[in-house]
């Protein structure tokens, strides 16, 4: 990557693919250049990521400043994901070739690909690694095909990053996201909880959101293997916290009535005409009878 280190410069765009190119059209013929600017990721239907020459992304960052559009510069010094990295690419590939000499190059799990649209269908070898650094990323592409599959409320994603940068665009896909790992943060030192208990909140948002597969077996044995601890039953269902009211007919009717005031009864009449002492007692024109009465 050092070799393209410096050849330019990456934004995130809070703007829809459609408007995203048509600025970089814009900013393309201000700049009367023929290319330089490409997207280099679709993260949601609200969010995509622009890479390219330095002086284009700057022109890019102004424009979208003037029209109130969320920008923001990505501490990069790559314009990754797009032509500009193709001077990476022979040396890229034959040290990628060399890491897969084992022959390891079929995923052991199901993996939706952010490359290729769809689930990867495809060994991860030095053809697949390249892609992934010269093609546009899929991300939201991909989220939007699991939630899809899934239903928005039978997938969670657990996001195991430095700083939750992707919640958003998740969200903005449909999905629920949870973050398992935090950079602590200098401002607020109270929430720089530590990598062990971020892993025990993040395990506990995965239970609540009604994920079941933890191996608690494996994560709570010593390292020799030992499981000395007592594990309790946790409910088998995610934790539904809207409000749900299941009552007959007849308990309805009684429970919004009117409600009885004992003291206000037809056979029990008072008011400051009959008794004066009771001047001082009446609020909102009715007597209110003293306990001590």
């Amino acid at each position: 990557m050092a070799q393209a280190s410096g050849n330019g410069s990456m934004v995130a765009l809070g703007a829809c693919f459609h408007r995203a190119k048509y600025m970089i059209k814009q900013i393309l013929a201000d700049a009367q250049a023929n290319d330089g600017l490409w997207i280099a990721a679709i993260n949601s239907p609200k969010d995509v990521t622009v890479a390219g020459d330095n002086k284009l992304i700057d022109m890019l960052f102004s424009l979208a400043q003037e029209r109130k559009i969320f920008v923001a510069k990505l501490k990069v010094t790559c314009a990754f994901h797009t032509p500009l990295m193709d001077l990476c690419e022979q040396e890229f590939r034959a040290l990628a070739k060399l890491a897969f000499t084992d022959g390891l190059r079929t995923p052991v799990v199901r993996a939706m690909s952010t490359v290729d649209i769809g689930w990867l269908n495809r060994e991860m070898d030095e053809d697949y690694c390249w892609d992934n650094i010269r093609q546009p990323v899929l991300f939201g592409k991909a989220v939007d095909d699991i939630v899809k599959e899934r239903g928005p409320e039978g997938v969670v994603f657990l996001e195991i990053s430095p700083h939750p940068v992707l919640q958003a665009y998740i969200n903005h896909c449909g999905g629920k996201a949870f973050s398992l790992v935090r950079r602590p943060n200098p401002k607020v030192p109270a929430k720089n909880t530590g990598e062990y208990h971020q892993l025990l909140e993040g395990i506990g948002s995965l239970i609540s959101a009604g994920f079941k597969a933890i191996n608690f077996a494996q994560l709570c044995a010593t390292p020799d293997g030992r499981q000395d601890f007592i594990q309790s039953k946790l409910p088998e269902y995610p934790y539904n916290r809207s409000k749900c009211w299941s009552e007959s007919a007849a308990d309805r009717s009684m429970r919004l009535r009117e409600k009885r005031r004992p003291l206000a009864s037809t056979m029990f009449r008072l008011n400051s005409d009959t008794h004066p002492d009771l001047a001082g007692h009446v609020i909102f024109d009715r007597p209110i009878f003293p306990a001590s009465g």
